[in-house]
C-alpha cells in the first residue's frame, strides 16, 4: 500500500501489519511491475500531474493517473478493481482511457448516485467503480465501448444535452440511480439521482460474475 500523509500511512500499518504500506507519492516511489491485483480510491482532484516524467505528456488528472500507472504495475492476466470520479468514463477527453485500453479491459463498471459518501467525506460526487483485466501477451482486445461516450438525453431549450459513457449506455443494469442534470458552479452539470429500488451488492456480484475465471 502506498499513502501519502503519515498519519493515514502508521494507522494504514496498524490495520494491516502484514502489508508493506509506503509512505510517499505515489508518483515518485518506484514498484516493480510485478503486482496480481491493485485496488485503490484514488482522490479525485483536476490538478494534472507533472511529477512523474513517464505520464507528463499526458496531461493525466490526478486520480486518472493512479489508474494508469496502477494498471501498468499489474503483471498480465491480472485485474484491477477503483472507485474513481464518474469523469474518469464520461469526460470528452480520452486520452487516459485510451492509454489505460493500451494495455488493459474494461471488464464492469458501476455507477454509483450522487451522496453515495455524504456520510464518509461529506460529498455529493457521482462516482464509478471500476473493474479492468491486464491482457497477457498477444492476447486480443476486448469491448472497446467503453472508450466512447454517447447522448443519452437530448438537450431542450431549458437544458443540455446528458452525455455518458457508451459502457453504461448499452448496460444500464449497473447505473444505480437515474441519469439527470444539477446546477453546478459553472452551470449545469451531470448527476445521477439515486432510485429507491437500486441495490449495490446485486451490481457487485453480477459485475463480479463477468470476471475471467483465471
Amino acid at each position: 500500500g502506498i499513502e501519502l500523509d503519515p498519519v493515514t500511512a502508521r494507522i494504514a500499518r496498524l490495520l494491516q501489519p502484514h502489508a508493506r504500506i509506503v509512505t510517499g507519492d505515489f508518483a515518485r516511489t518506484e514498484f516493480p511491475a510485478s503486482f496480481d491485483l491493485a485496488i485503490g480510491n484514488p482522490p479525485f482532484s483536476d490538478r494534472t500531474v507533472r511529477s512523474d516524467r513517464a505520464y507528463r505528456k499526458l496531461g493525466l488528472r490526478l486520480h486518472d493517473y493512479f489508474i494508469a500507472r496502477s494498471i501498468d504495475l499489474l503483471k498480465p492476466g491480472a485485474v484491477a478493481a477503483f472507485v474513481t470520479s464518474s469523469g474518469t468514463l464520461d469526460k470528452a477527453d480520452s486520452t487516459a482511457r485510451a492509454h489505460i485500453a493500451k494495455s488493459a479491459d474494461l471488464i464492469a463498471a458501476i455507477r454509483l448516485p450522487e451522496g453515495s459518501f455524504r456520510a464518509g467525506a461529506g460529498t455529493d460526487v457521482v462516482a464509478d467503480i471500476l473493474f479492468l483485466r491486464k491482457r497477457k501477451v498477444a492476447e486480443p482486445e476486448g469491448d472497446g465501448t467503453w472508450l466512447d461516450t454517447e447522448e443519452v438525453r437530448p438537450g431542450t431549450s431549458d437544458e443540455a444535452a446528458i452525455r455518458i459513457n457508451s459502457w453504461f449506455a448499452c448496460h444500464p443494469d449497473f447505473v444505480l440511480g437515474t441519469h439527470a442534470l444539477a446546477s453546478g458552479p459553472f452551470g449545469e452539470t451531470y448527476t445521477c439521482r439515486p432510485r429507491a429500488d437500486d441495490n449495490l451488492d446485486t451490481a457487485l456480484q453480477a459485475a463480479i460474475r463477468l470476471l475471467p475465471a483465471d
